[in-house]
């Protein structure tokens, strides 16, 4: 509907255009010789310009054209805004538009891990590249991660993250975020994982691991 109003709009501006360009002609005959030569001159440069200058010209209207949303010009979509027209209108007061954002936890581990890796790489003439970090809730997810991707000397990983002999829990350590690591130095290259407490710190084997600290 839009479209067809869009249409018949055009044949009226159109018709309309044409009359105005047929009175500016009997106008334009009704001038003097002095204001004639003028316009003439005037309409000379215009294109002298246009020709000199055809590649700013032309780029310019396909820009303009480009960055034209001609879905504006529809008279339904703008009526939409004060009448029943547009269907989304009614579910749009319903809608919230989420918020894009990164973990806390996450950002933390991930300025603990940088430290390290940067003290590592200085004081040690080794190269460090991050395959991948996940933030994990549960044991058994973490744990296959961990295992997929940890180096031949690690553990498990609930025997890095509490330690040996303690009574603590490992379910209670959790979020925890790891980092898969791909470590290269004189000796080789392996693979590691580094753990990141809830509190946002690399734990102490992780460090050891990395070399520093």
């Amino acid at each position: 509907m839009g479209s067809l109003l869009q249409l018949i709009l055009l044949f009226f501006i159109l018709r309309k255009a044409w009359y105005l360009i047929v009175n500016l002609k009997y106008a334009y005959r009704g001038l003097n010789h002095g204001t004639k030569a003028i316009i003439a001159i005037v309409i000379v440069l215009l294109l002298l310009f246009v020709f000199l200058n055809q590649g700013k010209v032309v780029s310019s209207i396909i820009k303009t054209y480009g960055e034209t949303n001609f879905s504006k010009f529809n008279p339904i979509r703008d009526l939409g805004n004060f009448i029943l027209f547009d269907s989304n209108k009614n579910e749009s007061l319903h809608k919230t538009t989420p918020l894009s954002y990164k973990d806390s936890l996450v950002s933390k581990c991930e300025s603990s891990y940088n430290t390290c890796r940067d003290i590592s790489i200085q004081k040690y003439d080794i190269s460090i590249s991050l395959i991948k970090a996940e933030k994990f809730t549960n044991k058994a997810e973490a744990e296959e991660f961990y295992n997929i991707w940890k180096g031949p000397l690690q553990f498990r990983l609930e025997t890095e993250i509490i330690g040996w002999g303690h009574n603590k829990k490992i379910e209670d350590s959790f979020p925890v975020v790891l980092f898969a690591l791909k470590t290269k130095g004189p000796e080789g290259q392996l693979p590691v994982v580094l753990v990141c407490d809830n509190s946002g710190n690399l734990i102490k084997h992780s460090r050891s691991q990395l070399l520093c600290g």
